[in-house]
This record gives C-alpha cells, sequence and structure tokens, in this order.
C-alpha cells in the first residue's frame, strides 16, 4: 500500500463481519484515506468488503476476493 511517491501507511483494522478498516497513505501531496467495512469473512477463501477512498470522491465500491489452491505441492 505504498504505491508511487507514498512514503508510508498506517492501517487500523477491525477483521470481523461489520468491522471496519481506514489506511492511511502519506505523501508528499497529501494524505490518501480508504475506509470500510468487512461483509464477510470465509477464513481462508473468501473476503467481501466495502471500499470508500478519498481519491475516488467518497464513491463506495464493494470488493470480493476469493482464493483457491493453485494445485502445486507445498512441502510441510
Amino acid at each position: 500500500m505504498c504505491p508511487g511517491a507514498v512514503s508510508e501507511s498506517v492501517a487500523t483494522l477491525d477483521v470481523r463481519v461489520n468491522g471496519r478498516y481506514t489506511i492511511v497513505m502519506k505523501g508528499p501531496s497529501g494524505d490518501v484515506v480508504h475506509t470500510g467495512q468487512y461483509l464477510v469473512i470465509e477464513r481462508p477463501r473468501r473476503l467481501v468488503f466495502t471500499w470508500v477512498s478519498t481519491r475516488v470522491r467518497g464513491r463506495t465500491t464493494q470488493v470480493t476476493l476469493e482464493l483457491e489452491p493453485d494445485g502445486a505441492a507445498r512441502p510441510g
């Protein structure tokens, strides 16, 4: 979470359904703040949350991450 000229990111997370998060990316042109709420947590396969950013004028989007094994065996 440190793209381009961003020098530092600070995250506050309450990872539970209905929990909220805040990510502040600090850069030379000011802070960019991202916030949202966790909607679905199905460990270890699925995570759904809202995403609101000052860079998109406060518009709320919904993000869904679905993870699947790649089939490669991993040494234990």
